[in-house]
């Protein structure tokens, strides 16, 4: 591995970080205005991020989900502490979505207020990603893959630019733009048990935090109950059976849970099944789901139903019944925006799942891919919007200085003797296994402190101690030093919250608290400290009880 980090220059208009839905929409509407754009991406463009895994389900105003309705199960699900700025515009942007996703060859078919793509299985978020770069980005972008942006840099004026480190060149890149959105996804490969890829653990809070941007409600995660202990990928969320722990007990009754639960009460299922696990009455690690008695109607009454039922049958149903444990899932939380896209940095944008706000406390199935599609497109233009006008700043010198100070801190952990070396592997891994302990589905204030600890020894004593030696290893470094930063602020969100609502419940503060806790938490960078606030929600904003929350059939 170069132990000198070669800098390379890249001018653009707009930079957007992220490949998913919300980035390559975000890309594509910029475009569309006349600027130069260039996308980043970790992985394979448009391929390796949550977009693409997804159930491909989105929340649309179509067969009677009239946009008063979709924003009542979005509030209601959000357990009141949805941006209302926010939600009011992703209600009226939805019915625009159809009209694109057809121009880009993606027809959809319509199923109770929801639409669907006929993609392959478990890829069906894929078409709305490989459409969109066929049709829009391909030959007008610049595509950069394999970057991970390690640093956004700024001056006076807001924005200066981002350094970027591409591992395949062992090359360092001084990406000079004012206009940036982040579009990178949430952080719920921060946790052991994730349906994400590990490498969405949420880096991008921890730099849009230092780059002056507000943070909040980073306490809320949100949890899918129904994935295979072995393998969190294959996420059950189209069919429902029987499930029981060790002593045959029926979970859904025993906790009173909704007749259809996974599309229902997603919060409340996953706490079910962990609070089981917690008094030992789980087996390998999870409960029972029996498939062995769902008609073929039943699979059938969803849109996915018949491309799933061969799986489910040859996987599951003729051999034995799958064993389930929740996995993180979604992020609720994020950097705060407003409609327009742009956060109190200026020129500085979010979009998509890397926003908070939007969903509150829990998000309602069928959103995520619906506030990717609607967000992308308007941060995108009023980021191209802003660009026209912009200059373009040189900020070698500081991106030069940045990379050294960095490779410089990283070299004395590989001075080190080798006993007290630390790989970013076995670090990150230790992360995700404090994380799922101490911040998972159930927490306490015990469980809280000590995950709080540990992190803090590991961003304290396991950074000093990390030693890459491949370039890859030091992109996971990078993504380290990131990940821990973010893994705090979750823990810390987490601890002064004492209620539980929504996707966050503290069992020793079982019940929702209005009185104290209708509202939102907010940290931002001041000097070399955090700063926590809370704002109460507005007496004159309507508020819904949590009856009213219905799942729905998206994901």
């Amino acid at each position: 591995m170069k132990r000198n980090g070669v800098v390379e220059t890249h001018r653009t208009d707009v930079l957007v970080i992220g490949s998913g839905i919300a980035g390559l929409f975000s890309a594509a509407e910029a475009i569309r205005a006349g600027v130069h754009v260039t996308v980043v991406s970790k992985s394979a463009m448009g391929r390796g991020n949550s977009s693409y895994y997804s159930g491909g389900g989105i929340v649309l105003p179509v067969e009677g989900m009239e946009p008063e309705e979709h924003y009542r199960r979005a509030v209601s699900s959000g357990r009141n502490l949805n941006d209302r700025s926010l939600i009011v515009k992703l209600v009226e942007e939805a019915g625009r979505v159809p009209d694109y996703l057809k121009s880009i060859g993606i027809p959809l078919v319509y199923m109770r207020g929801y639409g669907f793509n006929q993609g392959p299985l478990w890829r069906w978020g894929g078409d709305y990603t490989l459409g969109c770069l066929r049709r829009d980005l391909k030959e007008s972008a610049a595509l950069h893959e394999g970057i991970m942006v390690c640093k956004i840099l700024t001056d006076s004026e807001g924005v200066a630019g981002a350094i970027g480190y591409d591992a395949r060149t062992e090359t360092f890149i001084d990406y000079r733009t004012r206009q940036i959105v982040l579009a990178s996804g949430g952080c719920a490969g921060l946790y052991s048990r994730s349906t994400n890829s590990f490498s969405n653990g949420g880096e991008i809070y921890a730099l849009a935090l230092e780059a002056g941007a507000t943070l909040r409600d980073m306490e809320f995660v949100q949890f899918l109950p129904l994935c295979d202990v072995h393998r969190p990928l294959h996420r059950l969320i189209e069919v429902w059976g029987r499930l029981t722990n060790v002593d045959g007990e029926d979970v859904v009754a025993k906790y009173n849970l909704p007749e259809d639960p996974i599309r229902m009460a997603r919060d409340q299922t996953s706490i079910a099944i962990m609070r089981e696990l917690q008094q030992g009455l789980g087996i390998d690690g999870g409960l029972t789901l029996d498939l062995t008695q769902m008609p073929d109607e039943l699979w059938c009454d969803h849109p996915r139903g018949r491309q799933v039922i061969p799986f489910f049958k040859k996987k599951y149903r003729k051999t034995q019944a799958v064993k389930i444990c929740p996995a993180a899932h979604y992020f609720m939380g994020g950097i705060a925006a407003g409609p327009s896209g742009e956060t109190d940095v200026p020129g500085l944008f979010s979009a998509g799942e890397v926003t908070g706000g939007t969903n509150g406390a829990n998000r309602q199935d069928g959103n995520a891919l619906g506030e990717a599609m609607v967000f992308g497109p308007i941060a995108g233009r009023n980021a191209a919007k802003r660009a026209k006008s912009a200059d373009c700043p040189d900020q070698k010198k500081t991106a030069v200085r940045w990379v050294k100070d960095t490779l410089g801190r990283l070299e004395s952990g590989r001075n080190r003797k080798s006993t007290g070396q630390m790989t970013p592997a076995a670090l990150r891994g230790r992360l995700r296994e404090v994380m799922w302990e101490g911040a998972g589905v159930v927490r306490n204030a015990s469980a809280l402190e000590k995950a709080s600890v540990d992190i803090d020894e590991l961003r304290r004593d396991g950074l000093t101690r990390l030693a890459p030696r491949t370039p890859n290893e030091l992109r996971a470094a990078l993504e380290a030093m990131g990940e821990t930063t973010t893994a705090r602020m979750i823990v810390e969100s987490a601890m002064r919250r004492e209620e539980s609502r929504g996707a966050h419940l503290r069992e020793d503060y079982p019940e929702v608290d209005d009185a104290e806790w209708l509202a939102n938490t907010f940290i931002r960078k001041e000097g070399e400290e955090w700063h926590f606030e809370k704002r109460a929600i507005g007496e004159d904003i309507p508020l819904f009880d949590e009856s009213t929350v219905h799942d729905g059939i998206g994901e």
